[in-house]
């Protein structure tokens, strides 16, 4: 049983920066959106995992960026 004002903490991290939107089929770089918060939630294969929080979407960072593939 949950008690009052106890509040589960989620695993991760919080960071400030720029995020590269690309398109998924071919790679090309279409934008970007600046000082985006990323809340990071993992790592796979080396690539760090993270998701945009004012809107959900998802970021991975590789070379040096933070990336959101988009459809």
């Amino acid at each position: 049983m949950a008690r009052s004002g106890f509040r589960r903490f989620r695993k991760g991290y919080y960071v400030t920066s720029d995020v590269v939107m690309v398109l998924k089929e071919t790679g090309e770089r279409i934008g970007r959106i600046r000082r985006s918060r990323i809340f990071v939630y993992g790592e796979r294969d080396g690539v760090l995992r993270g998701r945009i929080v004012r809107d959900g979407r998802e970021v991975e960072y590789r070379d040096g960026k933070w990336i959101c593939f988009e459809a």
